[in-house]
């Protein structure tokens, strides 16, 4: 009984030097066969990573929007006057009248 480079034992009961090969690369022969599943490897991960990537940016984008529009209301709600009631100080109590007895 001997061994075959992946440890595994085969006899020579009826196997052929085709079999003996087929057993030692299942996925294929060649350098082609193993690029070409490292390739697909690759490709999935980074489509994976990329789809991951682009729906987290996607939702960031979207809560910075929302955020902006929020900042934006609230400016403008300052600006034309907010919360702030100006229309019953007298022009004395803002400083924009001089007392000149003094």
């Amino acid at each position: 009984m001997a061994l075959d480079p992946n440890g595994v034992a085969f006899t020579n009961f009826g196997g052929s030097l085709l079999d003996a090969g087929r057993r030692i690369n299942r996925s294929g022969i060649g350098l082609s066969s193993n690029s070409r599943q490292a390739l697909e490897n690759f490709y999935a991960n980074s489509t994976s990573l990329f789809n991951q990537l682009y729906t987290n940016a996607e939702s960031s984008a979207n809560n910075n929007v929302k955020q902006i529009l929020a900042l934006r209301s609230k400016y403008s709600y300052l600006v034309k006057g907010g919360p702030f009631d100006t229309s019953g100080v007298s022009s004395s109590s803002t400083g924009t009248t001089v007392n000149e007895t003094a």
